[in-house]
């Protein structure tokens, strides 16, 4: 097909024992439209985390990575049984129904974030969240040029969990928009596929202790889904920090829909 290239990758990610990575796309080659800003945030990423980013989208405005090893496997494995053991887990209902998946929210005060219907105060954070978020504040929101203020936890239990074909609203994400993915516990599969589109499509397997992050215009331009694939299916926490703008959602009426 003119234009168009099949990309397959599997790379092999040591976390004590080996986890196998397989990203399967079908992409546009869109080397041209490579920004240089988006070069020197990737360098930066790389110094600062002591590994290569995978870079799965880099478009003009867009641009989605996985650091495979954010965290070591100890420093997850002990996260996810603080995760595990907390009690500040929820089960809400939202514009869709009664979710799928457990969920929290944590963040600094005024750091509303609001989606499908609900509005989420911020917990206090947790002290064993203080190393994850001062983690992902050096390695990955420093070098986009904002910080992380939120956090969007999701707890999907043994053989449950999981979340259709969406795009995560943004609007109170600040200029610089910037979602980061921690995963802790099992491997669970990530999907990823360009808005009203067939051709562009990504299955990715999250390592524990990896981080996806999405950044910029990335959620007006793809979509993304946790698929419950076989029931059978390991127990995961992500955690989802944000860059949201402290008090961007006061006194705001609940978002139905993504804005820029």
């Amino acid at each position: 097909m003119t234009g168009e290239m099949h990309v397959g990758v599997a790379t092999a990610v040591t976390i004590g024992a080996a986890v196998l990575l397989h990203i399967y796309a079908r992409r546009k080659s869109r080397a041209a439209g490579r920004l240089v800003s988006h070069s020197d945030i990737l360098t930066a990423v790389g110094r600062a985390g002591d590994s290569a980013p995978i870079v799965l989208v880099d478009e003009p405005g867009a641009l989605v990575y996985l650091l495979p090893s954010l965290l070591s496997y100890t420093e997850q494995a002990s996260l996810f049984q603080s995760l595990r053991s907390w009690g500040g887990w929820n089960r809400a209902s939202d514009d869709f129904g009664e979710q799928t998946r457990l969920t929290a929210y944590c963040g600094e005060p005024g750091a509303i974030f609001s989606y499908v219907g609900l509005v989420c105060q911020p917990q206090t954070w947790p002290s064993w969240l203080g190393g994850p978020l001062e983690r992902v504040n050096r390695v990955i929101a420093g070098p986009h040029g904002t910080r992380l203020t939120g956090c969007l936890l999701n707890n999907y239990e043994h053989g449950q969990g999981h979340i259709p074909w969406h795009s995560d609203e943004v609007r109170a994400h600040g200029d610089k928009k910037l979602i980061v993915a921690l995963s802790t516990g099992g491997v669970r599969s990530f999907h990823l596929r360009r808005r009203m589109s067939q051709d562009d499509f990504m299955r990715i397997e999250l390592p524990p202790g990896s981080a996806l992050v999405m950044a910029g215009a990335t959620q007006s331009h793809w979509e993304h889904a946790l698929p419950l694939e076989q029931q059978a299916a390991p127990h995961r926490i992500s955690l989802t920090f944000r860059s949201i703008e402290i008090g961007c959602e006061v006194g705001r009426e609940p978002p139905h829909c993504i804005t820029e």
